[in-house]
């Protein structure tokens, strides 16, 4: 009879365990929802308190995921083919193709690839892939234009929730 006891006790426990952390979402200052990028391998929690759009496409199709804004802050989420170049390179491309400046950066231990605008400070793009894959399937670009300070402190809140997805 012990043993069984034990045995549903240490059930009850491994259960419980893998709900937290499924449903283990970050304290943040809005309501929000978990927004999977699983061609990159990651995730991020986005503002619900906003007007949003939504992609009605796959998760791995290309162009538009997602956007959230407000009359001084926009949030937006486009997929992209990586050309098979690494996300620094894929960083120089669209830093060119779109007159941004490229720099590395790190997010939660991530590498990321910041582009800038010297005429839009407010304005800038993160680019992320799948950690440690040299030629990323898809690298998604998170787009932000902030119209003050308080929508850049919301932009760094958002980043700041990037982590991985689906993996234990």
């Amino acid at each position: 009879m012990k043993k069984w006891f034990f045995l549903f006790l240490t059930l009850c426990l491994c259960v419980s365990l893998s709900a937290l952390a499924e449903t283990a979402a970050p304290k943040l200052s809005y309501p929000s929802q978990e927004l999977d990028m699983p061609a990159a391998g990651l995730m991020i929690y986005v503002p619900t308190n906003m007007d949003t759009l939504d992609s009605d496409e796959e998760s791995f199709d290309l162009g538009f995921r997602f956007n959230c804004y407000t009359d001084t802050f926009d949030f937006t989420v486009y997929v992209h083919d990586s050309r098979d170049m690494s996300l620094p390179d894929y960083a120089a491309f669209y830093a060119n193709r779109y007159g941004f400046i490229a720099a590395a950066d790190r997010i939660n231990g991530f590498a990321v690839q910041r582009l800038t605008k010297p005429d839009k400070p407010r304005n800038f793009d993160i680019l992320v892939a799948m950690p440690d894959e040299e030629s990323p399937e898809a690298v998604y670009a998170l787009s932000f234009s902030c119209g003050n300070d308080a929508d850049q402190k919301l932009a760094d809140e958002i980043l700041s929730t990037l982590a991985l997805y689906g993996y234990e």
